[in-house]
């Protein structure tokens, strides 16, 4: 009973967030890229993600046949063309109507995974545990965040907790089927596949359970390709994954710009996370230090994969968001259950756990439907989000449908607008003037301003290299934000300070 009360509060709470938000930096790509895999069996357009979840996404677009160009000769033969053709599927278009739908088989996911966590943690440690870790899951405001986009983290999450409880239960074939799927969903899988055979190997009959397990698994990332004829595909996918990425790119984190940052995701762990979440995580490791463990067989199941995709991620990912590593917090939360029956021990120890999940609850309400941004009071909450880390941890272009009530409301008829995401503002009836960079480096004219957070953050990275006087967040006191991730200036004529 409540299992299924927390997955249908987590289920809601995803619909009711992802109504708000425009379209986010990649769903440009991935909602219409799916669409014509399903329309054309070729997958030709963002080639540097597999298509799994794509092709799931795009499915109930079928039964609302939007109008597409599928004889464009681009679609097969121009790299990085994915996003001029999926912009203009979109908003040629009903855009608000596709990304609902091909939002919600996400949203079908991130519950699916919220019933493994419950299922997963109840087997280790009890009922108790089930039931904690899915509360932990339920109000985890990453998962939430993206579990109504139309991307691929929540899904290689699911698929890859998929295998390793199956794994775990012994049930090769389910195991292999899982890994496949998060084969066919991210690259970055890839990581999960020497654990998965060194765990396979850990029971009677390992040869056997390991050839089950990478024969299924090649299957259902064969199917998931559309029964390709090159043999060559995966690797052909693996080699464009970085083709949109730029050489030398200075990431940033903690107010500083790097190519490379070790701690990031470390940090994105401990910002991104709620502190109740963190501290179950830590009893949990206090307990089992102290002698608690199950077995050394059945904790390995959870936290092989947990430090190997960690330190894979943390060498060869790029520095843009926990997103990346949401597979590493899914098996802390269930590792985290063992913590539901030590609560239940004395009156305290259950006030005490009252106390944290009340305050978990809270702070993921309060922020909705911002899950995005949110920050906790570690980073001084998602208001100074900003100040430690930036892309889709806090801005990946989600509020700009959210910028036309705010005009309306305002009696500001017209904007000047630095927006750094890739969705629409004449789709969402913004009348605007684009922000020249000269002007955002100079004095700004008179009216009101709409800035991207990323923006913002960029334009404090160039003052400090080039010597521009971008910095807006130093130099000016805005006026207001929209989310978290759009700030507001307003300039009055005859004078270079904002009201």
């Amino acid at each position: 009973m409540a299992a299924g009360a927390l997955l249908l509060v987590f289920a809601a709470q995803a619909v009711a967030g992802m109504l708000p938000l425009s379209a986010t930096w990649d769903e440009i790509t991935h909602l219409p890229s799916g669409y014509t895999y399903l329309k054309t069996g070729e997958i030709a357009l963002n080639r540097q993600h597999p298509p799994l979840v794509k092709l799931l996404c795009a499915l109930p677009l079928l039964a609302l046949h939007p109008r597409a160009d599928f004889l464009d000769p681009n679609l097969l033969e121009t790299p990085g063309y994915e996003w001029i053709y999926g912009s203009a599927f979109l908003y040629r278009n009903d855009a608000d109507r596709l990304l609902f739908w091909g939002r919600l088989p996400v949203v079908a996911l991130g519950t699916l995974l919220g019933l493994y966590v419950f299922l997963w943690a109840g087997a280790l440690f009890g009922p108790a545990a089930g039931v904690l870790a899915l509360a932990l899951y339920a109000f985890c405001p990453s998962f939430l965040a993206h579990t109504h986009l139309v991307t691929m983290d929540v899904g290689l999450a699911c698929f890859a907790t998929m295998a390793f409880y199956h794994l775990w239960r012994g049930q090769s074939l389910a195991a292999g089927a899982a890994l496949g799927a998060a084969l066919a969903t991210k690259f970055s899988a890839l990581a999960f596949v020497p654990a998965a055979a060194v765990l396979a190997c850990m029971a009677p009959g390992r040869g056997r359970r390991l050839a089950t397990l990478l024969l299924s698994a090649a299957a259902v990332v064969y199917l998931a390709y559309l029964l390709p004829t090159d043999p060559g595909f995966y690797a052909k996918g693996v080699e464009a994954l970085h083709r949109d990425h730029q050489p030398g790119f200075q990431h940033y984190m903690l107010g500083e710009f790097k190519e490379r940052f070790w701690s990031y995701f470390a940090v994105a762990l401990l910002v991104k996370t709620p502190l109740p979440t963190l501290l179950a995580i830590a009893t949990a490791a206090v307990l089992a230090v102290r002698g608690a463990w199950r077995g050394l067989q059945d904790e390995a199941f959870l936290l092989l994969p947990a430090a190997l995709f960690f330190a894979v991620t943390t060498v060869l990912a790029d520095d843009l968001g926990v997103r990346y590593v949401l597979p590493v917090l899914v098996l802390l939360l269930i590792f985290a259950g063992r913590v539901g029956p030590w609560l239940l021990e004395g009156r305290a120890r259950l006030a005490l756990g009252a106390l944290l999940l009340v305050w978990l609850v809270w702070g993921t309400l309060r922020i909705a439907p911002d899950h995005l941004a949110y920050f906790n009071e570690l980073a001084g909450g998602p208001a100074n989000g900003w100040k430690v880390l930036d892309d889709s941890n806090i801005d990946w272009g989600q509020d700009l449908k959210r910028l036309k009530p705010w005009m309306d409301a305002h009696g500001v008829e017209e904007i000047s607008l630095l927006y750094t995401g890739n969705a629409s503002p004449e789709y969402h009836g913004i009348r605007y003037r684009v922000v020249p960079q000269e002007e955002f480096r100079g004095a700004p004219r008179p009216g009101w301003y709409a800035v991207s957070v990323q923006a913002l953050i960029r334009g404090r990275h160039w003052e400090r290299t080039r010597g521009w006087h971008t910095d807006w967040m130093t130099r000016y006191r805005p006026a207001g934000r929209i989310g978290y991730s759009i700030y507001l200036f307003r300039f009055p004529a005859g004078t270079s300070a904002p009201l």
